[in-house]
Formats: structure tokens, C-alpha cells, sequence
């Protein structure tokens, strides 16, 4: 019965690390959109810029309910203010924010692929764990079966 405590604890375990694997790749899964709109937005003003557009209106989100609207003038941004989490807002000039979205999309995508490699060993961690938890116990029964027709007359 040792053992199969053991290996239920090993189970406890494997499903722990699969329930954590799981939440960093939902995480980061959410977080590749808005860094590839992030991406989009710069290259966009990049080619305005470039292209010597005039000024124009856009609308933006504030909030998932509330949009602003605001007058931008291509020729004068040079930079962007970048949300990087954890309260904190950087300023970086068009390229440099470029570049930062591009190493952060890249890492981002490498993490995932890492999580899901290492969720697929886990998995087969808890597969290979249920099924020796079922023989054990199917060992323990048929000892047992056996236990009481030999002390049976």
C-alpha cells in the first residue's frame, strides 16, 4: 500500500505541474496579441512617417468599453510609449520600440513552444503514472484474492 501512496502522490504532483504549465501558456497566449497589435500600431506610424502622410484622426482604446479619438501628426512622433506591465510605461523612439516588440513577440513564441514541449512530457508523466497506479492496485487485489482462497478450507 506504500507504493501506491507514493505513486498517488507522484499523480498529485505531475497534475500540480500540469495545472502551472497550463496557466503560463494561457497567460502568454493572451499576451501575443496584444504585443503583435503593439507591433502593428509602430510599423504603422513608422510608414506614415516615412511616407510623409499629413495629419489625420484615429480612434484608440482606453479601456475595453472606452475609445478616445485624437489628431496625429506622422512627422512629428518620434516616439512611442510602450505598456510593459506591472505599472510601468517606457518611452522608446519608433525603431528601438520596433525591435523591443519583435524580441518580445520572438521570446514569447519560444516560451510557448518550451511549455508546450514541456506540458506533452508531463502528460505522458501522468498517463505512465495512472497506468501504474491500476496495476499496483490490480496487483494488490489479485494477492488478496489469492490471500483469502489459500487461508479458505
Amino acid at each position: 500500500m506504500a507504493v501506491l501512496g507514493g505513486l498517488r502522490e507522484l499523480l498529485s504532483k505531475y497534475q500540480y505541474m500540469n495545472e502551472q504549465l497550463m496557466s503560463q501558456r494561457r497567460s502568454i497566449k493572451r499576451k501575443l496579441p496584444d504585443i503583435k497589435q503593439a507591433k502593428e500600431t509602430v510599423t504603422y506610424l513608422t510608414k506614415q512617417k516615412e511616407s510623409g502622410v499629413g495629419e489625420y484622426r484615429c480612434r484608440f482604446p482606453l479601456t475595453d468599453n472606452a475609445h478616445a479619438s485624437a489628431r496625429v501628426n506622422p512627422q512629428e512622433i518620434d516616439s512611442v510609449c510602450l505598456w510593459l506591465g506591472a505599472n510601468i510605461l517606457l518611452e522608446y523612439k519608433l525603431d528601438e520600440a520596433t525591435e523591443l516588440l519583435n524580441d518580445n513577440e520572438e521570446s514569447a513564441r519560444k516560451s510557448l513552444g518550451d511549455l508546450e514541449q514541456g506540458i506533452a512530457v508531463v502528460r505522458d508523466q501522468i498517463t505512465t503514472t495512472e497506468v501504474n497506479i491500476a496495476r499496483v492496485h490490480n496487483y494488490n487485489v489479485k494477492q488478496r484474492s489469492e490471500q483469502r482462497q489459500g487461508a479458505a478450507p
